[in-house]
């Protein structure tokens, strides 16, 4: 298949997984409608001419960000934390003044606007998400939720800068998706990105980080090239969240310049056996879960993406982890995609003597060592990324 970003014919096959849950944050009522959701399948394909990465099996029609589709993460004091800290970041380095008019696009649940909103409350603000559910009204704040995507419609909201996080990655044709945002945004308009870094995922073995919903995987350089074939010239990149996230904000430009393909940018892939090495490496981890799982219950601590994924991939008949656990309560006492495993409380923990818990993601780790010293845990605590791989 041609390259989805330099339409080059040069690609590769560099991972292939077979029937997985086709929403990685959707959870489910009962254990049938779990284990019957929809499927789809992951073929990454890598550019060898301009370094992007891309699910060539990807399956729109099988998305659904409606129901119990649910990827709220502000519920965690660590990740309010990280936003925090961005918005701070944001207004340090003066891409955000307390006058501007800032649009986010693709805002969820609307939380990272809204705190933005609250700290600058001269400013004006839209977020734009068509599954938006919460309040619309906000006497102290001049904030407006649009429940559509961001085009050209809006042209006359001119905002200074325009916020887009964690959607790159589920956009299968960015260069379209990028020349949109550029014709609804004035000259010199900002533009601030955020999207996982693919470098981090095949550096750190997070293979679970590869999932059906992200149709798109990025590089700094790869990025960088997207975004001046589409009318924005880079002012910054960088990492955040403990590197596994980029950061990138460009400025609006007059024209957008040719297509470049930035040389040995696909030597940085790193990939050309992923598929082993993920072979080898869950195979370690499956033998480690074997001794645990002899004398304890163990549990996956994080019912998103992460824990998905990684279930589908090393635990499909439910043969080493009882249950997930999240702090989510829409989550709880619901059901994994295909897997099935059952989603608990940390409160509930005690009723099902879980005797160890794997945490999916290591920035978590002190909060939820915190969390389970106020509920007398004392079975083992683990994370796959700082004790097993």
């Amino acid at each position: 298949m041609s390259c989805k970003l330099c339409k080059s014919s040069n690609t590769k096959v560099i991972f292939d997984l077979r029937e997985i849950p086709a929403n990685q944050n959707k959870v489910y009522d009962t254990e049938d409608s779990a284990k019957n959701c929809k499927t789809s399948n992951i073929k990454l394909e890598g550019c060898n001419c301009c370094g992007f990465v891309f699910n060539a099996d990807f399956n729109e029609d099988n998305i659904d960000y409606s129901g119990l589709y649910d990827n709220n993460q502000s519920l965690s004091p660590y990740f309010m934390d990280y936003v925090n800290s961005e918005v701070h970041w944001l207004i340090e380095h003066e891409y955000i003044s307390d006058k501007d008019t800032v649009v986010e696009i693709g805002c969820g649940k609307g939380y990272y606007i809204k705190t933005l909103a609250e700290k600058l409350k001269d400013g004006i603000y839209y977020g734009f998400d068509t599954s938006y559910d919460g309040d619309l009204n906000f006497p102290d704040i001049n904030l407006v939720y649009y429940l559509s995507y961001f085009s050209d419609k809006y042209s006359h909201i001119k905002p200074d800068i325009s916020i887009c996080r964690h959607v790159i990655e589920h956009i299968e044709n960015p260069i379209d998706f990028f020349m949109s945002i550029r014709k609804a945004i004035p000259e010199n308009s900002l533009l601030f990105l955020e999207t996982p870094d693919f470098d981090w995922i095949i550096e750190n073995k997070t293979y679970y980080d590869i999932c059906h919903e992200h149709c798109s995987y990025w590089l700094t350089g790869t990025l960088d090239m997207a975004l001046q074939s589409s009318g924005f010239d880079l002012v910054e990149s960088l990492h955040g969240f403990e590197g596994q996230y980029l950061w990138v904000v460009a400025r609006a430009v007059k024209m957008p310049v040719s297509l470049a393909m930035p040389k040995g940018q696909a030597e940085n892939l790193a990939v050309n056996n992923l598929n082993s090495k993920e072979a080898a490496a869950y195979k370690e981890l499956l033998q480690k879960l074997k001794q645990y799982a002899q004398s304890n219950n163990i549990a996956v601590w994080g019912a998103g993406a992460k824990g998905c994924c990684f279930l589908n991939l090393t635990d499909t008949n439910r043969q080493f982890f009882s249950h997930v656990i999240d702090i989510n309560p829409n989550k709880q006492n619901k059901f994994i995609g295909k897997t099935a495993h059952p989603i608990i409380s940390p409160e509930q923990i005690r009723d099902n003597t879980i005797g160890a818990i794997l945490i999916m993601n290591p920035n978590y780790e002190k909060e939820i060592q915190q969390m389970l010293i106020s509920l007398e845990y004392k079975g083992y605590i683990f994370s796959v990324t700082s004790n097993i791989l």
